[in-house]
């Protein structure tokens, strides 16, 4: 991702595991690094720009495949245009694709993982145009994107999905509770 600082920032948290046996001696631990801050996707102050791969699958795929994802433009995902930094200075998004598809293979990614990684990618920047309406209870405003862009992509019914997000179930106790969510809880449970 582009930062005011530094044109491509990543940060990354660890999380240590400490195993113990029955008796409450160690037995065993791990560290596992993760990438942090979802805001890095969802929202950015001005002039940073969100991870290279979404603007690297708008312009470096093919005509077919952003045809098959429903792809446009940056400035068509609220999730990229919001902090009015579409690009960066001195790099070539389209190239860097072609670099990243590279690696992708190098690492043992083969093309059918590799399109379930673009695909996932493209499903979260129609995701974040998913706009929600209503007082109390949250309702979908443009069902359709989330029904017919967002569930092909991600390979699951577009109804549950659209349930899931409005009206989610948790588990209290032993019970699956239905939640009511109002439009910003529904956002913020998007996010």
């Amino acid at each position: 991702a582009k930062t005011t600082k530094n044109d491509n920032s990543s940060r990354f948290g660890k999380f240590i595991k400490i195993t113990f046996d029955n008796k409450g001696v160690i037995s065993g631990a791990s560290i596992v690094s993760y990438l942090l801050e979802k805001s890095r996707v969802v929202n950015r102050g001005q002039n940073e720009r969100s991870f290279h791969i979404f603007y690297q699958i708008l312009v470096g795929l093919s005509d077919e495949k952003k045809k098959q994802f429903g792809l446009t433009t940056a400035n068509d995902y609220k999730y990229l245009k919001l902090s009015n930094c579409v690009s960066v200075e001195h790099m070539d998004d389209k190239k860097e694709f072609g670099w990243t598809t590279e690696a992708l293979s190098v690492l043992g990614f083969n093309d059918e993982e590799q399109d379930l990684i673009f695909r996932v990618c493209a499903a979260i920047l129609h995701l974040g145009n998913v706009e929600f309406r209503g007082d109390e209870q949250a309702q979908v405003a443009n069902a359709d994107v989330l029904i017919d862009k967002v569930a092909p992509l991600l390979k699951v019914d577009g109804q549950t999905l659209l349930a899931a997000l409005i009206s989610p179930r948790v588990k209290a106790g032993r019970d699956l509770v239905t939640l009511s969510l109002n439009p910003t809880k529904a956002g913020n449970s998007r996010d």
